[in-house]
């Protein structure tokens, strides 16, 4: 798999009781501050990806003006949720871990599920995927876990790390895991991807987009482990070594943890597993 994040956005939205769809960005200022453009791109893009009509939308805006103290993106979610005769909400957007003081102040309910991978894994992904370079990579992650460094390595009350491993190779336990914690009963529905729900979903993307999106194409599967390791193949020598050094402080907290993906690898050899 491609994103852990993603894939535990589709599992969990298979849930009976959890409506969870595509990336909102609602901390965004078109999506929190001006709502009411509809010639914003984020506007734009939200409205095509959570299947809404201007007068849907309009309706949605109504209400907001009407409670001005709550979040837009709350509004939206609570009447998508209703449409899908769900009672709950999940929002997958990676900048999410950058609002936690928002997200704690807003929902204090909430629990941040952070979905932790091995930097060089992550870095092979984003190279490929997107095609960014080791400096992108650096600006965004060294600055992304501001709000969350203390909790980092732990479990609290509002935060789950959930390691990629785990939900590849554990899908069950790791699922089980995470429904636990946030009060929902286990659903077998959950632990493993509708790969005709994650078809449709591509081809919806691929219109909108007017591309492939190589996370929507390999959701479109059932869930496979090749990515593991995969940054012996992807990333230079060069690169694997400024992630080890940059991002020594986390590897020091999740080191032990990451040894499993060497250990898995050498017992899978270059073959491809799926489950």
């Amino acid at each position: 798999m491609k994103s852990g994040t993603s894939l535990l956005r589709v599992l969990l939205g298979q849930h009976p009781n959890l409506f969870a769809t595509f990336e909102s960005h609602w901390f965004s200022d078109e999506l929190r501050n001006d709502w009411m453009n509809f010639e914003s791109h984020r506007v734009k893009l939200l409205m095509q990806l959570f299947e809404l009509t201007r007068n849907e939308y309009q309706s949605l805006c109504i209400e907001k003006i009407s409670n001005n103290n709550v979040e837009f993106i709350d509004i939206v979610y609570r009447y998508c949720a209703k449409r899908a005769h769900k009672s709950r909400w999940v929002d997958k957007t990676p900048y999410n871990i950058k609002y936690f003081d928002v997200i704690t102040r807003e929902w204090p309910g909430a629990v941040l599920i952070h979905v932790t991978r091995e930097y060089k894994d992550t870095f092979a992904s984003w190279k490929v995927r997107r095609g960014d370079d080791i400096n992108t990579f650096l600006d965004w992650s060294l600055v992304a876990y501001e709000q969350i460094r203390p909790l980092m390595g732990t479990e609290q009350q509002n935060y789950l790390e959930v390691d990629y491993f785990d939900l590849v190779v554990n899908s069950e336990h790791t699922m089980r895991r995470v429904l636990e914690k946030i009060g929902e009963p286990w659903d077998a529905a959950c632990s493993q991807i509708v790969v005709k729900d994650t078809e449709e979903e591509r081809i919806k993307i691929k219109n909108i987009i007017k591309r492939e999106s190589l996370t929507s194409v390999s959701l479109a599967k059932p869930i496979f482990t090749d990515s593991i390791c995969q940054w012996k193949r992807l990333i230079s020598k060069g690169e694997a070594n400024i992630i080890d050094k940059e991002f020594a402080p986390y590897y020091a907290i999740y080191g032990q943890r990451w040894k499993r993906y060497d250990q898995y690898c050498q017992g899978a050899g270059n073959s491809t597993r799926t489950r």
